[in-house]
This record gives C-alpha cells, sequence and structure tokens, in this order.
C-alpha cells in the first residue's frame, strides 16, 4: 500500500500500488471508491485517503459499505509532474476507454495508467451489482482558494454533495470534455469531484480529509453525528465562509502551449472580477475577463489546457424548482417548443435550433435535467441526464 502518512514526497519508492488500501464494513452498504493522484504534482489527495482508511482500519467510526482507495496516475506520482504524455483526467472518452479496455499497446504512459485505473473500478462494479457506488475524485489546484466541489447535476448526486458545506460548483462536466465527470454521467454512474485547495499547501490534505468524512456521513456510511465528521464538517464551514453556496461555470478559457499563457499574480477561487479586467497575458498581448463573475482555478503552472473558469451564484431555491419540474417530468413538453426536436437515433439527446429558440435555452433546459453536449450540424445539443443507476444509458 501507499505510505503517504507524511509530508508529500515524489521518489520512486512512494508510490508502488495501484490500491491504497481497502476497508469492509459489517454490513453491505454504499461502495466508496476514491481516486487519488489523477495528476502527478497533487500530493494531498493520497495523504488524505490514507488517513481516512487508518482511521476506518483502526475502528475509530463504524463503517457501513466499503470504502477503496485508489491510485491514478502512479508514474507522473513517482516524477511528481502533472502528468507524463497526456493528462490523464482528459482521457476518458468512449474512444480512448474503449481501447484501454482493449488489447492494444498503450498508446502512451496515461493509456496504460487509464488501463489500470478502469480495470480496478470494472472488478469493484463486478463484485457489487446494485449497490450504490460513488466515484471521488481527489484533486488540488496551483491557485489559492477555498475548496470546492463538483457533481453531475442529477438529484441523487445533489444529495451527496449537500452533506459538505463547502461550495457546489455545477456545469464542470459541460466546460471540461473528456474529464471522468463527463464520461461516468453517460453511463449513469455517481461521481463527485474534490478540489481540496493549493497543491503543496498543508491544509490541502486536511480539506480532502474533512470532505471525505463528510460524503461518507452524507450516505450514511458512518455515523453523522459523530464526534469526528461534527468537527471535519465545522472546518469545512470555517473554511467555506464567505464563498457561494452554489455556482455555475459560464466561461472556460482555452490555452495551448503555444499561447505562453501567464496569469497574472494574486487570484484566488471565487473572486469577484468585473469584465474587462486584465487577468492574464499571452503571445497575443494581455487577457481580460469577457465578462463579470467570480474567477475559478486560476492557472499558476506549467502544464494544461485551463486557463480559468468564471462562475456565477446559483440561488439554491432554483435548484429546488428543478428539483420539481425533473419530478414533474415537464421535459416532456419541451420537444413541443419551435425549433426543438428529439434526435430519432438518440432518445435521450434533444436538438435544439438556435436560429430559432434563441432565448434562455440553456437555463430552461439545466432545470429540466439536460447537460448540453457539444453542438452537430449547427444544432444545440442536449441529453437527459441520467437520474439513477437503474435508468437505461443513452
Amino acid at each position: 500500500a501507499l505510505d503517504v502518512s507524511g509530508a508529500p514526497a515524489h521518489t520512486a519508492d512512494a508510490v508502488r500500488d495501484r490500491v491504497i488500501g481497502r476497508v469492509d464494513g459489517t454490513q453491505p452498504g454504499p461502495v466508496v471508491v476514491v481516486i487519488a493522484g489523477i495528476h502527478g504534482n497533487e500530493p494531498g489527495g493520497p495523504i488524505a485517503a490514507r488517513r481516512v482508511l487508518d482511521s476506518l482500519a483502526a475502528g475509530s467510526l463504524p463503517l457501513t459499505g466499503t470504502f477503496v482507495a485508489l491510485m491514478g496516475n502512479l508514474t507522473a506520482m513517482r516524477l511528481g509532474r502533472r502528468f507524463v504524455d497526456r493528462d490523464l483526467a482528459r482521457l476518458w472518452t468512449t474512444g480512448e476507454v474503449e481501447r484501454a479496455r482493449g488489447t492494444e499497446h498503450p498508446s502512451c504512459v496515461e493509456q496504460a495508467e487509464l488501463r489500470g485505473l478502469l480495470q480496478e473500478i470494472d472488478a469493484i462494479e463486478e463484485e457489487f451489482p446494485g449497490r450504490d457506488i460513488l466515484l471521488i475524485e481527489l484533486h488540488s489546484t496551483s491557485g489559492p482558494g477555498v475548496p470546492f466541489q463538483a457533481i453531475n447535476d442529477t438529484l441523487h448526486d445533489r444529495a451527496i454533495a449537500f452533506a459538505s458545506p463547502i461550495p457546489l460548483v455545477l456545469g464542470v462536466e459541460e466546460a471540461i470534455r473528456g474529464s471522468m465527470l463527463d464520461y461516468m454521467e453517460g453511463q449513469g454512474r455517481s461521481v463527485l469531484v474534490i478540489e481540496g485547495g493549493q497543491h503543496e499547501a498543508p491544509e490541502t490534505a486536511d480539506h480532502l480529509e474533512s470532505a471525505l468524512w463528510t460524503v461518507l456521513s452524507g450516505m450514511h456510511a458512518v455515523p453523522a453525528e459523530s464526534a469526528v465528521v461534527e468537527a471535519k464538517t465545522e472546518r469545512l464551514r470555517k473554511v467555506a465562509d464567505g464563498a457561494p453556496v452554489i455556482a455555475e461555470v459560464v466561461y472556460r478559457h482555452n490555452i495551448t502551449p503555444e499561447d505562453h499563457f501567464e496569469m497574472r499574480p494574486g487570484f484566488r477561487h471565487f473572486q469577484p472580477i468585473r469584465r474587462g479586467e486584465l487577468l492574464a497575458e499571452d503571445v497575443r498581448g494581455p487577457v481580460r475577463a469577457p465578462m463579470g463573475g467570480l474567477l475559478l482555478m486560476p492557472k499558476y503552472q506549467g502544464l494544461g489546457s485551463d486557463g480559468f473558469f468564471i462562475t456565477r451564484p446559483v440561488r439554491r431555491s432554483w435548484l429546488s424548482v428543478s428539483a420539481a419540474l425533473r419530478w414533474l417530468r415537464v421535459d416532456r413538453a419541451l420537444t413541443h417548443l419551435p425549433g426543438v426536436r428529439r434526435d430519432p437515433t438518440r432518445p435521450r439527446q434533444v436538438l435544439v435550433n438556435p436560429n430559432i429558440a434563441r432565448f434562455l435555452v440553456v437555463p430552461v433546459f439545466h432545470l429540466c435535467g439536460y447537460r448540453r453536449l457539444s453542438p452537430r450540424d449547427g444544432r444545440v445539443v442536449f441529453a437527459r441526464r441520467i437520474e439513477a443507476p437503474t435508468e437505461p444509458r443513452r
């Protein structure tokens, strides 16, 4: 098993096994699968996972169900690099997953890592058919700020996220193609992404550990009234004070190595910014905010294709409205609107003509339980989210 109980260390001996550890409770229940170290320069995740494993193994709290912790990018973690050849956090596409499950020789280091990770995840799903399985990605960021979480916006996954007091960010899977969040949504699997703070900050592992305890509590895997859970929840509540409860991604600034993108210093998660505010520089000159909002994940590291994100707060009352609309299946009426038709070959998908349906299209579909996909043949494409694992996949 991985020895990361102390300070982060990137050595050849620091990372050996894909499986960090596993604890089985005395009673069957939810299966929580933590994936740490998707990026090799994020040591906080493995440290947090080990702490929770050690506490559960010692019997600090009774566990219902199963808790498993996996390492994501073993090679990159040994090297202390974000990735070696390709970003493992962007390889979760149908084509890449099919290749990883096939017999072809891996095309790069991360393709081999994806294969190993999928083998473990598939084995867990085979072992626990019909059980509630939650995949949790543990991450950290190059910029400082409040820890936060992201989900696919289903009613089931909202309930999991609301167990933690840290901000909930919606729309990440629409902004970042090829993420596990993006891929698993189409498979009807629950994924929770937790960003704990800045990579090397000592409190990042504390934040990630605290978030794991709140999730276990929210899934009724450990007692919510325990002193451990209450202390961890209070820690996160204090850290998140002043941050939005819920926010939605409205803009992602894509970059390439040729851009020589350089973020201006001093920005933090959820920092208010104004339209036109100078945020960064690249080969073309100043990079200014295309709109006002709350800044998220400013890039202060070498590798990566996300310069920054802009979010806007979402009132929790809107999520209550959304829940009611989904229970009532109001989405069935959407295809009767002008410019909207169902895709004849993909029953879960809807095609929208932007020249006809022009106002509040994205918010309406989000409220009714749809997510936006990549455009196709000049049409905006939405797919109805799989609200429960028993629903058929699109």
